[in-house]
């Protein structure tokens, strides 16, 4: 795991910034294509964050759902989504990441980086199921 690589994955799914995960989720509808999740006799709305990454590093890049997003010139980066629930009620935190999904095939470290960031998004952002 490159720590660096986590933490800037952290700071763009947790920063209010436009190409940041919380700006785009703001946008999003809850429930349709995304659906529903039951848990404990609950039910949770979700959300879908779709993101591009270096295929490499697993360093994400932007959380967008413009499907014709224009990286530099020469550079092209992988396809990712996020399907998270999403918990209104009074308890910390908002969401929590049930499902992911890599549209190119990462590198093993960039899957490691990936895996990680989802591991301590949950633990330390995401809601209790």
């Amino acid at each position: 795991m490159n720590e660096d690589t986590v933490k800037k994955n952290l700071d763009k799914m947790t920063t209010p910034e436009y190409d940041g995960m919380l700006d785009l989720l703001l946008e999003e509808s809850m429930g349709g294509n995304a659906g529903y999740f039951k848990m404990n006799g609950r039910i949770y709305s979700c959300v879908g964050a779709n993101f591009f990454y270096d295929g490499e590093t697993g360093e994400i890049k932007i959380f967008t759902n413009y499907q014709d997003f224009e990286p530099e010139k020469g550079v092209r980066y992988a396809e990712g989504l996020f399907r998270l629930a999403v918990n209104l009620r009074n308890t910390p935190g908002v969401y929590k990441i049930l499902e992911r999904y890599y549209h190119n095939s990462p590198t093993w470290e960039a899957l490691d980086n990936l895996e990680m960031t989802i591991l301590i998004y949950n633990r330390e952002f995401g809601f209790k199921l």
